[in-house]
């Protein structure tokens, strides 16, 4: 396995960072791209080495990448010709729809490395923007989509709050949106980790683009999902995870709602928690069973 620090640029010129692993022959044509989740960064999950040494040794190349929304603070550099400024980023300042430039620049750069088959593969909210990214672009590069633990972020956080208190958050950045504060912090009560008003509003109001899998609603369209035609496969542990109901009724539900794809299959991985801690393993043998079935 062979691997490449890279840095490299959005069209709205914010510069990123990542790993390419590559595997040790040359005809790497086909490629992973992993979409970390909600303030999370490339390389706190231990189930990357996993995938890396795994993937790698059966040809596939991986790219791994820090987006704009990394951590739960971070400085973005941004360049505008020589020019150089930082903006606000991280997990308390991202706007959703904006996984669109991250996941274009991740696949532009793939392009130019030779790569003309791409798997598009996300972790928990990684993985609302996988498929909201697919919805939107119909890439056809994106030959297979793998989700792991894709969340109805909404619904865990109106069942930790209550409809009451929920409403009160919502009308609470509302107001700090409206009176020019959006870059305040909600108060913690109201969070899952820091977050600022404008990211509130963004994530969590009626008609956000981040409610893919509003599994709190079966009637629901579930609108992103069912225009995926590329195979899927989706993935949860059963220990402690990000589902409000019966996780294989909660598959089940999602099956029902790809209608275009051309296939979906689902895996429980026994004992693992939300982060796979423990399951490595057996989640890249997994990942890579489907994928060398597939794509």
């Amino acid at each position: 396995m062979k691997s490449e620090f890279l840095r490299f640029h959005t069209i709205d010129n914010i510069e990123l960072q990542g790993l390419f692993f590559k595997p040790e022959a040359n005809d790497n044509s086909k490629a992973v791209i992993h979409i970390h989740g909600l303030s999370g960064n490339f390389y706190e999950n231990h189930f990357i080495d996993s995938l890396a040494r795994e993937l790698t040794r059966f040809g596939y190349s991986f790219f791994v990448f820090n987006n704009r929304g990394h951590d739960y603070f971070t400085d973005l550099m941004k360049t505008s010709g020589k020019d150089i400024s930082y903006i606000d980023g991280g997990g308390a300042y991202e706007i959703f729809s904006d996984c669109i430039y991250d996941i274009d620049a991740a696949i532009e750069y793939l392009k130019t490395a030779g790569i003309d088959a791409i798997c598009l593969q996300g972790h928990s909210t990684g993985a609302n923007k996988v498929a909201y990214y697919q919805y939107r672009k119909k890439i056809k590069k994106v030959k297979a989509i793998v989700l792991l633990s894709p969340c109805d972020d909404i619904g865990i956080l109106q069942s930790r709050l209550g409809k009451n208190r929920f409403k009160k958050a919502i009308h609470r950045a509302s107001n700090l949106v409206k009176a020019n504060r959006g870059h305040t912090l909600m108060p913690t009560w109201a969070v899952f980790c820091p977050m600022s008003a404008n990211t509130y509003l963004n994530s969590y109001s009626d008609k956000t683009p981040l409610d893919i899998f509003p599994y709190r609603n079966r009637r629901r369209s579930f609108r992103e999902l069912s225009s995926i035609q590329t195979p899927m496969l989706i993935l949860f542990g059963n220990n402690g995870e990000y589902v409000l109901g019966n996780i294989s009724e909660t598959l089940e539900l999602i099956r029902s709602k790809a209608k275009s794809s051309s296939r979906v299959d689902t895996r429980i991985i026994d004992g693992a928690p939300h982060n796979y801690l423990g399951k490595e393993t057996e989640v890249s043998k997994t990942i890579l069973e489907w994928l060398r079935a597939n794509f």
